[in-house]
């Protein structure tokens, strides 16, 4: 490919960086956006500098070093367009639900007394809620602002936080925490591989390998994000889980590579209240979710491999954990007696809904009209 191409291009993208900037319009932009503006300002400088270094340094002007130089072109690109269209795309589209959410957020991390600063929300997700957790940018649903009911899952994504900063001694416990819980998963795993290899379960052993994987990069993760939404919003979070399972096409007992199953989420969620004292809600939900579970008729779905994934002394443990390593970070902890602020209006709504759905929605449009007027940008007066 010829160089003079390949230079053109590195210009193009230096162009296109720059102009990414102008994309963030600091003036038109409530405060709340200015760490992050920060950053991503930074992200661009470096990656433009890493451009320029591509025209300009000898070594990647010698013909023989024409494919790496391309290659670390492409890596480059591929950074700007991660920023472009997942970063400053939701910047540059913000909107008065992003910034009452946004805010909301914020009082929410002070009422539970979170270690770490609060992030952005932006209303355009593609997939539910999700955290980037390294530029703080919280997505949900577009109508997330206007409802509550799923609401408590800014809870679980909270966690996430937790588990990706590692040099916060404010938090660092947590991630301690879980360290020390995939310690467990790595044992609790290794004994039974040995166990079955010793009675000629070769099959069955490396399926104890397949499972430790996936506790120990992805499950334990979300487990430890739940409890925590659990152990600091209260029986709202569970309902929520349930209320998000019901709504979805998917068999609650499947094993996937990316989260545990609905249902051991579920059992592990139910524990987590228990351990807070929440044994009549604990009760309701359990037999709400054994409904579901009933009719979806997938009960054949706990076969011997869900049984071998989700040992119930493990689940067990994790639920412990959790809730030592929420107390461990001061963490507000949602005792009967300690519900108050907005994880009170998260916890009524669900009692409303589940109790007096005729008149929740009227309720919920009120409660959600006084939210919204609280925290919608303020005019700025000369």
């Amino acid at each position: 490919m010829k160089d003079n191409y390949i230079n053109s291009t590195i210009i193009e993208m230096q162009e296109r960086a720059k102009y990414l900037k102008t994309k963030m319009p600091v003036p038109l932009l409530d405060s709340c956006y200015y760490p992050i503006i920060s950053q991503v300002n930074k992200e661009l400088d470096e990656l433009i500098n890493h451009l320029e270094k591509l025209l300009i340094e000898p070594k990647f002007q010698i013909p023989s070093n024409q494919k790496a130089k391309l290659s670390f072109l492409q890596r480059i690109i591929s950074s700007i367009d991660i920023l472009e269209n997942e970063v400053v795309s939701c910047i540059n589209r913000w909107d008065d639900n992003d910034i009452a959410l946004t805010k909301l957020i914020d009082e929410i991390c002070k009422e539970i007394k979170f270690p770490l600063v609060s992030p952005i929300v932006t209303g355009l997700s593609q997939n539910y809620y999700c955290i980037d957790v390294y530029h703080n940018l919280l997505k949900v649903p577009l109508l997330e602002a206007e409802f509550f009911l799923h609401m408590p899952d800014l809870y679980h994504e909270l966690a996430h936080l937790l588990l990706f900063h590692k040099n916060n001694p404010d938090s660092l416990a947590f991630l301690e925490y879980w360290g020390k819980f995939n310690q467990q998963v790595n044992s609790h795993f290794l004994e039974a591989y040995n166990r079955y290899v010793q009675n000629n379960g070769r099959m069955i052993a490396e399926q104890c390998n397949y499972l430790k994987s996936l506790w120990i990069e992805s499950w334990s993760a979300e487990f430890f994000c739940d409890l925590f939404a659990v152990y600091t919003l209260g029986p709202a979070f569970v309902w929520a889980n349930l209320h998000l399972c019901v709504k979805r096409v998917q068999n609650p007992f499947v094993i996937s590579d990316s989260h545990p199953s609905d249902n051991a989420r579920m059992e592990a969620a139910i524990k987590g209240l228990r351990m807070l004292e929440f044994e009549n809600e604990a009760d309701e939900i359990s037999e709400y979710w054994k409904s579901f579970t009933n009719q979806t008729s997938i009960l054949a779905g706990i076969d011997s491999l869900y049984k071998l994934a989700y040992n119930n002394s493990l689940i067990e443990q994790c639920v412990v954990m959790v809730l030592k390593a929420t107390k461990e970070i001061n963490c507000n902890i949602a005792y009967p007696t300690e519900i108050f602020g907005f994880r009170k209006t998260l916890n009524e709504a669900w009692n409303l809904f589940i109790s007096e759905p005729e008149s929740y929605f009227q309720w919920e449009r009120n409660k959600r009209d006084y939210i919204k007027d609280l925290f919608k940008p303020k005019a700025i007066m000369l």
